[in-house]
């Protein structure tokens, strides 16, 4: 062993900065279902509204797929 930690996941997108936001329970249960059946997760589904929404240019490389 090399003593380094064997690193795999998923590669950084770039900086980022957190939002809490409270969503009602029957809306969060709504994004959950969207993002999975689009394969990506919460957060990628609701960054990608937004920047829709508010005319952002978004790459759509950007997006990384969640994995089987």
């Amino acid at each position: 062993m090399t003593g380094e930690p064997n690193r795999v996941g998923r590669p950084p997108k770039g900086e980022r900065k957190s939002h809490l936001v409270r969503l009602p329970v029957q809306l969060s249960q709504y994004l959950e279902q969207v993002a999975s059946y689009n394969g990506i997760s919460v957060n990628e589904f609701v960054v990608e509204a937004l920047a829709a929404q508010l005319g952002v240019p978004y790459p759509e490389e950007e997006r990384l797929k969640l994995s089987a």
